[in-house]
This record gives C-alpha cells, sequence and structure tokens, in this order.
C-alpha cells in the first residue's frame, strides 16, 4: 500500500495543499491575502520536487488498473504544473485589480489541475471521466468570478456544452464496456483483438461517442462554439488558464485512447480525423481574419492549432506521440506569452482586449513589442521560432504518410494564418493612438512576471534555432 501511495503523491500534494488554501482563506486578512498567493505557489513547488522524486521510478500501473505510472505521464504532469505556476506569476497583479485575488480562485485552480493529473494517468474508463469533470467544473466557476453579464453568459455556454459532451462521453462507455466487458483501457483493446469484434457496429458508434468529448476539450470542430465566447467573457487570468494547460489534459486523454484502448481500431478513425482536423482549419483561421477583439482572434486561432493537432494524431504511431507533443508544447508557451502581454497592457480601468490597445506597444515599448512579435511569428510557425519546427514535423509526417493533398491544405491555411497576425505586428509599430487618453500603460503585471515575459519570448527564439533538445524531451 506505501509503495502505491508514493506513485500518487503529487496528486496527493495537490488535494492537500488546496484543501489547507481553502481553510487558511478563511482566517487570513484581505491585507494578508498576498499569502495565499505563496500557498498556492508553494503547493505547486512541492509538486514539482514530488515528481522530480518519482523520475526514476519503474513504469508501473497502480489500484486494480486504475492509474497509470509512466514516463509521459510524469513529463506531462511537469508541464502541465510549471505552466501554472507561470499562469499565477502572470496574473497576480491583475488579479487584485478585478477583484478575484482570493482564496477560491486558487481553490478552483488546483483543484482543475487535479483533475488534469487525474486524466493523464488515467487506466480505466471511470477514472478518465472523473478527471474530466474535476478539470471542467472548476472551470465553470472560475469563467463567472467576476460576476459580470458577459461572464455570466460564457460559463452558462460552457456548462451547457461541457454537460452535452461529457453525456455524449458517457454513452460511448457505455457501448464499449456492454460489447468488451470491461473499462480498463488496456482490457479494452486486448478483447476487440482476441474476440475479434472490428466490425461491430455498437463498438464503432461507441468509438466515436468517445472521440467526441475528446474533440469537445480540445474545442475543435463541430464542438468548438463554446470557445469564443468562454475566451471574450472570461477574466484575462481565467481565459489565459483555460487557454493553455487543458489541451495538456486532452493530450494525455488522447494518448491513453489512441495508443491504448483502441490501438486496433485506430485505421476506423482516420477519415474522422481528416474532417475534424479540415474543418478546424478552415474555420479557425478564417473567422479569426475578421475579429478585433484579440481574446476572440486567439479562440479561433486556437482552434485552427487543433487543426494541426488531429492531423499529428492521424500520423502518429501507436506509442509515439513525440511531434504531437511538441507541437502542443510549443503552442501552450506561445499563447501563455501572448496573453501575458495582454495582462501586462491591462489596468485597473479597463482589460487591453481589443487589438487597437496595441497601438504603437513596439514604439513605446521597445522589448515588449519585439517579445510580442516573436510570440506572434510562433503561433504563424514563421522562422526561426519554434513554432515553425512545430508545424513543419506535423507537415513533414503527412508527406511521409501520404497525405500529401492534406498538407498543401494545412500550407494554404498556415498563410491565411499569418495574415491576422501580423495585423497585431502592424498595428504595434505602424498605427499610433489617435486619442492618447485612451492609451494603455504596462501596469497590469509585477516586473517579475515582466521579466519572466521576456524569458518566456527568448525561449520561443532559442527554442526554434536549436529545437532538437526539446523534441528530444518530447520523446519520452
Amino acid at each position: 500500500m506505501y509503495t502505491g501511495i508514493i506513485f500518487i503523491l503529487p496528486e496527493i500534494v495537490i488535494s492537500v495543499m488546496a484543501c489547507v488554501i481553502l481553510l487558511s482563506d478563511l482566517f487570513i486578512n484581505k491585507s494578508n491575502r498576498y499569502l495565499i498567493y505563496y500557498l498556492a505557489q508553494g503547493s505547486l513547488i512541492l509538486t514539482v520536487f514530488s515528481l522530480f522524486y518519482l523520475l526514476n521510478e519503474p513504469n508501473c500501473i497502480l489500484f486494480n488498473g486504475a492509474f497509470v505510472f509512466d514516463a509521459f505521464s510524469v513529463f506531462l504532469k511537469f508541464i502541465v504544473i510549471i505552466i501554472t505556476i507561470i499562469i499565477f506569476l502572470y496574473s497576480k497583479k491583475y488579479m487584485t485589480y478585478i477583484n478575484i485575488f482570493n482564496g477560491e480562485y486558487f481553490v478552483l485552480c488546483l483543484m482543475s489541475v487535479l483533475g488534469m493529473m487525474i486524466m493523464i494517468s488515467s487506466g480505466t474508463f471511470l477514472t478518465l471521466y472523473l478527471g474530466l469533470e474535476l478539470l471542467s467544473l472548476p472551470i465553470y466557476a472560475l469563467i463567472i468570478m467576476n460576476r459580470n453579464k458577459i461572464s455570466s453568459e460564457a460559463s452558462m455556454k460552457y456548462f451547457i456544452m461541457g454537460s452535452i459532451a461529457s453525456g455524449i462521453f458517457l454513452f460511448g462507455i457505455s457501448l464499449v464496456y456492454g460489447v468488451t466487458g470491461t473499462i480498463e483501457l488496456n482490457l479494452v483493446n486486448k478483447v476487440i483483438v482476441e474476440e475479434e469484434v472490428f466490425s461491430n457496429i455498437t463498438l464503432k458508434y461507441g468509438l466515436v461517442f468517445i472521440i467526441a468529448g475528446l474533440v469537445f476539450k480540445f474545442g475543435a470542430v463541430p464542438f468548438h462554439m463554446w470557445v469564443p465566447d468562454v475566451y471574450e467573457g472570461s477574466p484575462i487570468p481565467v481565459t489565459l488558464f483555460i487557454g493553455t494547460i487543458p489541451k495538456i489534459a486532452a493530450l494525455g486523454m488522447a494518448y491513453r485512447l489512441l495508443s491504448d484502448t483502441f490501438l486496433s481500431i485506430n485505421s476506423e478513425l482516420e477519415l474522422l480525423f481528416i474532417i475534424i482536423g479540415i474543418l478546424s482549419l478552415f474555420i479557425g483561421n478564417i473567422f479569426a481574419i475578421s475579429q478585433v477583439d484579440i481574446k476572440r482572434m486567439l479562440a479561433y486561432s486556437a482552434i485552427a492549432h487543433v487543426g494541426f493537432i488531429f492531423f499529428g494524431f492521424l500520423v502518429s504511431d501507436a506509442h509515439d506521440f513525440s511531434f504531437v507533443t511538441f507541437y502542443i508544447t510549443m503552442y501552450i508557451i506561445s499563447t501563455l506569452g501572448v496573453f501575458g502581454v495582454v495582462i501586462v497592457l491591462s489596468s485597473k480601468i479597463r482589460e487591453a482586449n481589443f487589438i487597437k490597445d496595441f497601438s504603437f506597444l513596439g514604439i513605446d515599448y521597445p522589448v515588449l513589442g519585439i517579445v510580442m512579435v516573436i510570440l506572434l511569428l510562433s503561433l504563424a510557425g514563421v522562422p526561426p521560432t519554434v513554432g515553425f519546427y512545430a508545424k513543419f514535423f506535423i507537415l513533414k509526417n503527412l508527406v511521409s504518410y501520404g497525405y500529401i493533398e492534406l498538407a498543401i491544405f494545412a500550407v494554404l491555411m498556415s498563410v491565411i494564418g499569418v495574415f491576422y497576425y501580423l495585423k497585431v505586428i502592424k498595428t504595434m509599430f505602424f498605427e499610433p493612438v489617435i486619442n492618447r487618453s485612451e492609451k494603455i500603460g504596462i501596469s497590469g503585471m509585477s516586473k517579475l512576471g515582466l521579466f519572466v515575459i521576456y524569458l518566456n519570448g527568448g525561449f520561443i527564439l532559442l527554442s526554434g534555432i536549436f529545437p532538437s533538445w526539446i523534441l528530444k524531451l518530447c520523446m519520452i
């Protein structure tokens, strides 16, 4: 029992510290509310140390198959925790401006992170579903924390769509269980092979419904309608949280389903992934062009990037998700920096949520402007940033697997995508502020957070020049 508990030490740390923060918040005065922030960051740092402690432990399956411990899950958990630390750092000052700097915010974030970690290590459909719900439920509350009409609408839309997706996902699980008689992910594939139920129509329906749950978590077409509204309606710190690390959890979910559960019938998903990838790339890029709200533009951009991710799933080997992992990781780090710059430009008066708010940023604050250019070019896939290699590896695999038409289509969509990123860059350097009273400063973030944004941009640039070391990390 002791040995088994050791392997879930990171999850224990997160859950215990979330309870500690919730109770501590009752006894801490508003003037000392910063202590809650340090408790939250300390809990994440403790989790990082616990993950380091487990690095050399052998792969194993625990608790009657419910929990999987392997190198890939540890790697994804590292990413989730490190990105969460940076999100808290970026958001610290601005949260005081919008009155959400309280214990509830940090507890909800930590519980959502716990759900992500459970998803990543799921060994059965039950733990996968529990992790999925634990990820989603705190986010519904986070969206509505600043209690305005737009946030309420966004939260309700996300809740309704999430409930529908959860129901579809559960229905798919019930169908698969009815055919195979097991909810253990690795045993499902074994039953499918041994009993030769490849052509069972019930199994195929179950497979489609389960994949629908995965599509929703990524925000891909046709379950994309919530993404722009939720991005726009949420406070920027919450948008930053929603727009980044849940995709790591979705990657962990995809890895468990595609490499363990449905390994023998992955060919059945080929057409489905092609359709999702094409529609996501097309709708995401086309709708992003007309956006004037940068959060909505980044939301449609995220949908387009998910199209690339599903093309990556299409050409990934059964146990090699390195290129998809590389793509998602680099996308998240780039998005993290872009939203960080949005927070920097926001103030007590209003958010810098319109593209026009970036007017002359590159002239007034050259270093910050250059960092923003690097981050946007990375999202666009322009060399020498790391985003170029992220897209290049996916395109290379598409061509090597014979999907030349899809590769050409993806390139054309990427060219369209460059346009709306360049629109922001043009605003930053060539469009002066007409009304100087509307000009926004850089008061939304602490100096340490601003320094980390500079490091964020430098990391994206250096990783584009020397991408091999990151790719090796993703080949776990």
